[in-house]
C-alpha cells in the first residue's frame, strides 16, 4: 500500500490556565516529547515567564510559570520554534504561533467580612451582615451559598461579573460560635 507522510508541523490550537502557576498548550496534532525543551524557553506567558514545559498528554505541553498570576487570568501565549520542537513524523512546528489562555482557574473566597460589630447574637436579634469577596468577578444566577462554623448558612442574591456578594445570616436556635466563619 502507499504510505502518506504529514508535511504540516504541530499548530497550538489553544491554550488553557489549569492553576495560577500552570497552564496547558494544545497543539493539532501530537507531538515528540523529546522535542519540547524542559525549560520552556520555547514559550512565553503574558505576564509571567516559563520555567518548565513537558508533555502531559497527546498533543498537550503543560507549562509552568511565575509569578503566580490571578484566578481570572487569560494571558497571551507564544511559541517560538528553537528547531527541535517536531511532530511524530519529524516536521517542525511552525513559528511564532500565539493564542490567548481560557481562563481554566475557579475563583476562590478571598474573604468573609461582616459590618455587624462583634458580640453575642441570638435567635431574636436582627440578621448578621455578611459581605464575602472573591478571587474574580463571578456570575452566578442562584447567588453564592456560604456555610458557616454554627451550622447555619447564608446565601448571597444572584450575582452578575461581581466579586464580592452580600447575604443576611439568621441565627437559629442552637447555633453558636466563638468567631463567625466560614467552612465551605
Amino acid at each position: 500500500g502507499i504510505v502518506e507522510l504529514d508535511g504540516a508541523g504541530p499548530i497550538m490550537i489553544s491554550a488553557l490556565t489549569t492553576s495560577t502557576t500552570t497552564l496547558t498548550a494544545t497543539f493539532s496534532e501530537d507531538i515528540n516529547g523529546g522535542t519540547v525543551n524542559g525549560t520552556g524557553s520555547e514559550f512565553t506567558v503574558g505576564g509571567a515567564t516559563v520555567t518548565a514545559a513537558s508533555k502531559t498528554a497527546v498533543g498537550v505541553v503543560t507549562l509552568t510559570y511565575a509569578p503566580a498570576l490571578g484566578t481570572g487570568a487569560a494571558p497571551l501565549v507564544t511559541f517560538t520554534n528553537i528547531g527541535t520542537f517536531t511532530d511524530l513524523n519529524g516536521v517542525e512546528a511552525p513559528t511564532p504561533q500565539s493564542k490567548t489562555a481560557v481562563d481554566g482557574v475557579a475563583p476562590t473566597i478571598v474573604s468573609i467580612t461582616s459590618t455587624t460589630a462583634n458580640g453575642s447574637y441570638n435567635e431574636a436579634d436582627l440578621a448578621v451582615n455578611i459581605t464575602i469577596t472573591f478571587s474574580e468577578a463571578i456570575t452566578s444566577a442562584g447567588g453564592v451559598t456560604v456555610n458557616l462554623d454554627t451550622t447555619g448558612s447564608c446565601t448571597t442574591g444572584a450575582l452578575l461579573n461581581s466579586a464580592t456578594g452580600t447575604c443576611d445570616y439568621v441565627i437559629a436556635d442552637g447555633q453558636s460560635s466563638t468567631g463567625l466563619n466560614d467552612t465551605s
